[in-house]
């Protein structure tokens, strides 16, 4: 199976930009800031992913991507809620993730979910959620994929299910992938290790697609 990187699967029109110093980067750092906060709580929200002294920003593009990924989680929290105590329910939404406190590596989710044994206590480090929700237009497919794999590999299994809902913008549906592990001690190759069920939604008019 090919190795994970950062830019693995990025859409053609991806952006690069290389900084030689400090002091560069934190000027330009605010910049992309500046313009990510425009238009304040309306939209231009991103996710952010770092490997080393490589960072990658994901721009939220509009408002469906968050519509999507709410009703998602909403589905889920109303399927949960079936004798299960509300306090039990965490979701970590966009938090950060690490293998370790100290890695020089993270990841932001769109959403995921955080079950009780997991949920850190006060100034106890994140831990991995067992479902994580990605999403993003039909362009970034690939990367999504990716995205999944980086999550069950850096959780080592901790992670045990991805959901990833691509918006098909013109077509106005949605394509969701989920992608799950295994079973723990069943015998599988490397390329059978990820199991996939996908299904396509069809136009909701909630979603606020245009």
């Amino acid at each position: 199976m090919e190795s994970l990187s950062i830019t693995s699967g990025l859409p053609d029109d991806y952006v690069t930009h290389r900084f030689t110093s400090l002091s560069r980067l934190n000027i330009e750092a605010e910049r992309v800031l500046d313009r990510l906060s425009e238009n304040g709580d309306a939209g231009n929200h991103f996710r952010l992913m770092f490997d080393g002294t490589t960072a990658l920003i994901k721009i939220v593009p509009s408002h469906p991507h968050g519509f999507a990924t709410s009703r998602l989680r909403d589905n889920i929290f109303a399927a949960l809620l079936a004798g299960t105590s509300m306090d039990d329910i965490l979701w970590g939404a966009n938090a950060t993730h690490r293998p370790t406190v100290a890695a020089n590596r993270g990841k932001e989710a769109d959403d995921c979910f955080i079950p009780p044994i997991r949920q850190a206590g006060q100034n106890q480090p994140q831990r991995w959620p067992s479902l994580v929700i990605g999403t993003g237009v039909s362009e970034s497919l690939t990367r999504l994929r990716q995205d999944a794999r980086w999550w069950f590999e850096n959780s080592e299994g901790a992670v045990r299910t991805v959901i990833l809902l691509s918006i098909k913008r013109t077509r106005r549906t949605i394509l969701l992938e989920k992608w799950q592990l295994s079973p723990p001690g069943q015998h599988v190759t490397p390329q059978q290790a990820l199991r996939i069920q996908q299904m396509t939604i069809p136009p909701m008019s909630p979603l606020g697609l245009q």
